[in-house]
């Protein structure tokens, strides 16, 4: 199951404009400022949206602040492989969501998804980019439906 996922940016320059966004996110953790940091990531359009299931308090984060940092850097987007060539490749069931608010994922997957022998593309959630938070109900749906098909 994929839930708002990215394949892999396509070109050198999308990986490049990336890995300085993610060292800027990094950069702004290392600054010691955790609640400015935690107030502008969670105020990104792309993770907008009310949760009817509340996040996790990141608060106690603060004390791992190094570690995220260097998440942002070491788990960069641009660092990671382009997988679009190897989808076809998967023999095994394949379910895709995205909120269908959320337009670069739902987009994402709606490209991709059909590169796969056995996938499944369900939707249109009714959420952002935080499916399981913003659409429980339609989320335990979909993770039940693909149990189904595992067990046929």
């Amino acid at each position: 199951m994929l839930i708002s996922v990215h394949p892999g940016l396509e070109n050198e320059e999308e990986r490049i404009l990336r890995m300085v966004a993610d060292a800027e996110w990094a950069a702004k953790i290392l600054a010691g400022k955790w609640d400015s940091f935690l107030s502008e990531w969670e105020n990104q359009p792309v993770l907008q949206g009310a949760c009817k299931v509340p996040l996790t308090d990141r608060s106690n984060l603060r004390d791992r602040q190094d570690a995220v940092a260097r998440g942002f850097t070491s788990w960069s987007l641009g660092k990671q492989r382009n997988l679009r060539n190897y989808l076809q490749s998967i023999d095994r069931p394949v379910v895709w969501m995205a909120g269908k608010m959320d337009r670069k994922f739902a987009d994402l997957a709606d490209s991709v998804w059909v590169e796969m022998p056995d996938s499944y593309l369900l939707g249109p959630l009714d959420a952002g980019h935080r499916v399981p938070w913003q659409a429980p109900e339609e989320f335990l749906l979909c993770v039940e439906h693909l149990l189904d098909m595992i067990n046929r």
